[in-house]
């Protein structure tokens, strides 16, 4: 009986170590190497992740470039991006050929055939893997004509005539228009007029489709209007009305001899701006005859709750004008710029607005009668306005300025030296300035105690100091020794010589404040005509040249680190300048929290795996003099003890029953 009781526990035992015991503890061992097997291959990022980082590289193509050589995942991504704008920004005897070659490779084999037929070499290139056409999102009608002209060049013996630059025009563009998801930006640019007959949107098929999500229109012409082409302007406008209502940004720039002459045209493009739900920005030239001024007005004011931005280039009708600007609730940037015909008239009449809701003033006058009209304009914004740009900059302004104006904290002007006594009084004392850009005219020169006034009087608030004025690097040494602020960022527009100098002195600035981050140097005479990656590395090594000079060797090479060096780009008393500026600060404060967030996670990480490792410490502490093979036998002694006293329970109560 005994050994039959010993049998039957022998074979439970072992059943229960089979079933139990060993795939825990098969499964324990497989699980420490399946830890360590993630940590050695991390989870990827999600794709939509991956498109959000890639969205800001969209200006920096050389990272996309390197990017395509990663894997295959970030090579189709980086590719749509590379190819949203193929016709923007190139060149088109260079890339746009290429461009242009890439296209020819998607088209079938009859769209082929075509062009054989028509006598124009072909490449014989396979079908790319990729689909290029429908990737693209915004098409230049200009740059798009031009690289097809430069490609025809390459194939062609004879000088491509235009019916061969119109079919080859007319099979790309409708095979980008049937394979793209949607345009988002059509900019209708044409720098050559003898030209502009090629460029006919209207014959693509699916155009219509193209155009469904268009959010940006940009129409300008070179030349005056003629009945030759604007039949074609106004079938353009009426289809794009027809086509979407969700556009945001419109600018439409066209001449004519006569403001009087093609009221059909005028018609169109009021119909135009009318069919839109809800723009954000409009930028017009006062191409409309005078009949017609109430309409546009009208038109404008159907936007009056979404409307952001508003530029007109050319003042006539200020009555109605006011009567809009007095009805936009939102409109926060207002921008005038000067007639090509100046033909202004800064007559206003009698009905003035009470108060104007703007933050930003940009005004590109040099007519002195029109100091009566910006007067204006800055008393009924006062405390709203935060921003001011002008040409137009007399002391009659400046007191407007001081006196209804005292939120201005970026200001942009053409100063003159004789003013500037009157400048450091009403404005430089009294505002709280972070942005100053000064513009004087090229004689009389600010001299070297005029420098030192200024620099003296610089608010301590200004971050960003911008002077387009000749100076020497003496004056300019003499100028930073002086200067009150701690800026960030120094631009100088007006540097012709002496460049390692005048960097030396503002690397000495720079050592002394501890926080300029930013050097900025606008082209001028002898480097005018080099490209922008060839005058950034010419900056580079001047930079270099300063830093190396003996006058710097005692101090550490660690403070002249952050200190970068780029192109100023020409004072344009304009906002689209300004508003790359704040959409680039934009783009560095998200990425600087996406930093953040990201050390956040690391360091959360770092204090989880040391709490981790402590509480491993504390239990292998606990159980530190035994080893495995004694913990294994004594949990199996312990299951023999459970079911020895369970089995003999049951055999006590069989020989009870």
């Amino acid at each position: 009986m005994v050994l039959l009781i010993d049998r039957i526990l022998f074979y439970l035992t072992n059943l229960f170590l089979l079933f139990f015991i060993f795939p825990r503890f098969i499964a324990q061992k497989l699980g420490n190497r399946l830890v360590v097997y993630r940590h050695k291959n991390p989870r990827q990022l999600p794709v939509d992740c991956l498109i959000e980082i890639l969205g800001y590289l969209e200006n920096d193509t050389s990272t996309l470039h390197s990017c395509i050589l990663a894997n295959r995942l970030l090579c189709f991504l980086a590719i749509r991006i590379l190819w949203k704008r193929p016709f923007e920004n190139v060149y088109p005897n260079k890339f746009g050929s290429l461009t242009i070659r890439t296209y020819i490779s998607c088209l079938s084999d009859e769209e082929k055939q075509i062009l054989l037929n028509n006598d124009i070499d072909i490449p014989d290139l396979n079908q790319p893997f990729l689909d290029y056409p429908g990737y693209l999102q915004h098409f230049d009608c200009d740059n798009f004509i031009s690289s097809i002209h430069a490609w025809l060049n390459g194939v062609m013996i004879d000088y491509p005539e235009d019916d061969a630059v119109q079919l080859t025009s007319s099979l790309i563009g409708s095979m980008i228009c049937r394979r793209s998801s949607g345009f988002k930006d059509l900019r209708y640019l044409r720098k050559a007029p003898d030209n502009l007959i090629l460029v006919d949107l209207l014959n693509y098929t699916g155009v219509n489709e193209a155009f469904s999500k268009l959010q940006r229109f940009e129409f300008r012409n070179s030349h005056y209007a003629d009945e030759n082409f604007t039949r074609g302007w106004i079938n353009l406008f009426n289809t794009v009305s027809i086509s979407t209502k969700n556009l945001q940004h419109i600018t439409i720039y066209l001449s004519k001899k006569n403001r009087e002459t093609f009221q059909e045209l005028d018609q169109s493009i009021i119909e135009f701006i009318r069919s839109q739900r809800s723009l954000k920005s409009i930028s017009l030239n006062t191409f409309w005859r005078t009949i017609n001024s109430r309409s546009i007005y009208e038109a404008i004011l159907h936007h009056s709750r979404s409307l952001e931005y508003l530029r007109i280039h050319g003042l006539s009708d200020l009555s109605m004008l006011f009567q809009v600007l007095s009805n936009c609730d939102n409109l926060k940037t207002l921008e005038f710029a000067q007639s090509w015909r100046r033909d202004d008239n800064f007559d206003f009449g009698n009905i003035i607005p009470s108060s104007l809701k703007i933050n930003h003033l940009y005004y590109y006058f040099s007519n002195a009668h029109s100091v009566d009209f910006i007067n204006t304009i800055l008393r009924l914004s006062s405390n709203n306005l935060l921003s001011f740009s002008s040409k137009q900059f007399t002391p009659l302004i400046m007191t407007t300025i001081n006196t209804y104006c005292p939120n201005i904290t970026h200001l942009c002007v053409n100063l003159k030296p004789s003013d500037l006594n009157l400048f450091i009084d009403l404005l430089l004392n009294t505002l709280k300035l972070e942005h100053l850009t000064i513009q004087t005219p090229y004689t009389p020169v600010l001299t070297k105690d005029e420098l030192r006034q200024l620099a003296r009087a610089l608010p301590v608030s200004c971050k960003y100091f911008g002077i387009d004025s000749e100076i020497n690097y003496s004056h300019l040494d003499h100028f930073l020794r002086y200067c009150r602020p701690k800026l960030k960022i120094l631009t100088l527009h007006h540097i012709s010589d002496n460049h390692v100098n005048c960097l030396e002195s503002v690397i000495a600035y720079a050592i002394g404040v501890g926080s300029l981050k930013e050097i900025r140097l606008q082209k001028v005479n002898h480097n005018s005509d080099i490209t922008e990656y060839q005058y950034k590395k010419w900056l580079n090594e001047q930079l270099s040249k300063a830093t190396s000079a003996q006058r710097f060797a005692k101090y550490p090479r660690h403070n002249l680190h952050n200190l970068t060096i780029s192109e100023a780009k020409p004072i344009s008393f304009s906002y689209h300048e300004l508003r790359k500026k704040q959409q680039r600060k934009k783009q560095r404060k998200k990425q600087r929290r996406k930093q953040r967030k990201k050390q956040r996670k690391k360091q959360r990480k770092k204090q989880r795996k040391k709490l981790r490792k402590k509480q491993r410490k504390k239990q292998h502490s606990r159980t530190s003099g035994i080893s495995p093979l004694t913990k294994y036998h004594r949990k199996i002694s312990k299951i023999h003890e459970v079911i020895y006293t369970k089995v003999l329970g049951w055999m006590h109560r069989f020989e009870n029953f």
